[in-house]
C-alpha cells in the first residue's frame, strides 16, 4: 500500500517564470495605460467646457437675456485674458456690458446680475480661447461677436483638443487639428 500523497503546487522555477511573464506584460501595458489616462483627462476637461457653453446658451434662451462666460481665477469677477485654465464663471448679463454689476434694473433676482455657474479650472492644463476674453450668448441663443475656438492641451505646443463655437451658438468639440 502506497502512503505517499500526491503533492500539488508550483515549483520555484514555475513561479519565477510566471512572475517574469507578468512583468513583461506589465511593462508593455503601463505606457499605454498612462496614455489612456491622459486622453481621458483631456476628454473630461473638454466635455466640462462644452457643457458649460451649452448651459450658458440654454440659460440665455430660457431667461431671454444675455449670458456671458468669462475666465475667472477668483470665481467672482472676470479676468482680462483668454486663459480659462484658472476657472470661469457663467453669469446673467442684463445690460450686455460683459461685467457683473451689483444692480441692473429689471434683471434677475433682486434686480442684480447673477452668477449662474462657477468652474474651478484645471491645474497644469493649457486652456485658452484664441479670439476673445468673454463669450456672450444673446437672448436668441446666438453668439454676440465672432466665432471662437478654445484650445486645450499640456501647453501651447502640445495641444490635444479643441472646442469651436460658431456664430449661431453651435458648440463642436474634437481632437486638435492644425
Amino acid at each position: 500500500m502506497n502512503n505517499h500523497k500526491n503533492n500539488s503546487g508550483f515549483t520555484l522555477i514555475e513561479l519565477m517564470v510566471t512572475v517574469a511573464i507578468v512583468g513583461i506584460f506589465a511593462s508593455i501595458a503601463l505606457p499605454s495605460f498612462a496614455k489612456l489616462l491622459e486622453n481621458n483627462r483631456y476628454t473630461t476637461i473638454t466635455n466640462n467646457l462644452v457643457s458649460t457653453l451649452h448651459l450658458a446658451r440654454s440659460e440665455a434662451l430660457k431667461r431671454r437675456a444675455s449670458v456671458t462666460v468669462c475666465p475667472s481665477s477668483n470665481q467672482t469677477s472676470c479676468n482680462d485674458n483668454t486663459d480659462f485654465s484658472t476657472g470661469w464663471i457663467v453669469f446673467l448679463d442684463c445690460n450686455n456690458d460683459t461685467t457683473i454689476d451689483a444692480s441692473s434694473a429689471g434683471c434677475g433676482p433682486n434686480n442684480a446680475e447673477e452668477i449662474i455657474k462657477v468652474g474651478e479650472g484645471f491645474s497644469s492644463v493649457y486652456m485658452v480661447n484664441q479670439s476673445v476674453e468673454k463669450i456672450t450668448f444673446s437672448f436668441s441663443g446666438r453668439l454676440n461677436g465672432n466665432p471662437s475656438t478654445f484650445l486645450i492641451g499640456k501647453s501651447d505646443l502640445e495641444l490635444k483638443k479643441q472646442v469651436v463655437l460658431s456664430r449661431i451658438g453651435r458648440v463642436a468639440a474634437g481632437p486638435y487639428i492644425e
